[in-house]
């Protein structure tokens, strides 16, 4: 899906003299902004920006307005539960977070609060539906602007089946459900300036006889894929998760980047990739499904969580018809925060 852009409104800056006799206009460059705030607090790596990183709630503090560039990502949403223990425990993948984009924001001065989306540690309990959203306030309007949690995969025989909306969609569940819509890109109404991304989950296909093979869920950059069946990339195999979009302002190599671990590093790659979706997961004889590029959990014979502040959904779970039964989802990575300005 496309992202949805609208035009943006930023701040020109003046300076009015008078030059023999006639008023003229001439433009200068306004101040540099001067901020503080994140666990990376105004790393400057050389590409003529500072940045700010925030992996956990906090304020962006900010002394001199001016023009800035933020990136905004939701938790990555949870790969399925099954809620019945004598079910058999295969469970999609769960979607990345939304994933929001302001080339060209102008903030002025004052504490804007941060949350970052964190989902709650494991074992994910049904009824989850998404991961956690994050928010960025802009306390001078008050304006808020959210990046959607991602949405739940599904799982075997729970609720309808359908994968969960959300930032973008949880792949679909048994039997042969569909993989949740994507919310973010219709998210924020009303706030000029803004790309959203975000995908709707894989479906899911049950063969008759059984062998079901669930969705990957929604990257921000593409959708989950299907499981085996019309218009699957491969057969035998349940869906892939969607890819992460990528935002090249915001590599993982960035120098100065250091205090990230380096799972963080390897998942958002030099192209600067985030919330990709999770892996969806296959009844019988699995083969392992990757998750998405962006940090998305692959999907295994247990759960593996979405990597830490990449919006990454949860990867789903493989399980043979014996067991084991009840498994319970991972968990999505946690979102992130970057926001930068010209040195």
């Amino acid at each position: 899906m496309a992202p949805i852009k609208t035009n943006n409104s930023f701040a020109s800056y003046f300076d009015f003299f008078s030059k023999t006799g006639k008023d003229a206009v001439s433009p200068v460059s306004p101040p540099p902004v001067e901020a503080s705030g994140g666990n990376i607090n105004g790393v400057t790596p050389g590409n003529g920006y500072k940045y700010h990183v925030f992996t956990g709630n906090g304020n962006f503090v900010v002394t001199q307005g001016g023009v800035v560039e933020i990136l905004l990502v939701g938790g990555g949403g949870p790969s399925g539960t099954t809620i019945n223990n004598s079910n058999v425990g295969t469970c999609a993948g769960g979607g990345g977070g939304g994933v929001v984009h302001a080339p060209v924001y102008t903030i002025g001065s004052g504490t804007h609060p941060i949350v970052i989306g964190d989902p709650a540690p494991q074992p994910i309990t049904p009824g989850t539906n998404r991961g956690e959203d994050s928010t960025f306030v802009d306390a001078n309007g008050p304006t808020t602007i959210t990046a959607l949690g991602g949405g739940e995969g599904n799982s075997y025989n729970r609720n309808s089946g359908d994968g969960y909306p959300g930032g973008s969609g949880g792949g679909g569940g048994y039997p042969g459900k569909p993989g949740g819509t994507a919310q973010q890109p219709t998210q924020n109404p009303g706030i000029s300036g803004l790309l959203q991304y975000g995908n709707a989950g894989g479906r899911a296909y049950y063969p008759e006889g059984g062998d079901y093979m669930t969705g990957g869920g929604g990257g921000s950059g593409a959708v989950g894929q299907p499981g085996n069946g019309p218009g699957a990339p491969a057969p035998g195999t349940a869906g892939a998760g969607g890819a992460g979009q990528s935002f090249s302002g915001f590599p993982g190599a960035l120098p100065g980047f250091g205090p990230l671990p380096s799972a963080w590093k390897t998942a958002v790659a030099p192209q600067g990739y985030f919330a990709g979706g999770g892996g969806g997961g296959r009844e019988l004889s699995p083969p392992t499904q990757p998750g998405g590029v962006g940090g998305g959990g692959p999907a295994g014979s247990s759960a593996t969580a979405g990597v830490t502040n990449t919006g990454g959904g949860g990867g789903g779970i493989n399980s043979p018809p014996s067991g084991p039964s009840g498994p319970v989802g991972s968990k999505g990575g946690s979102g992130i925060v970057v926001i930068r300005y010209q040195t």
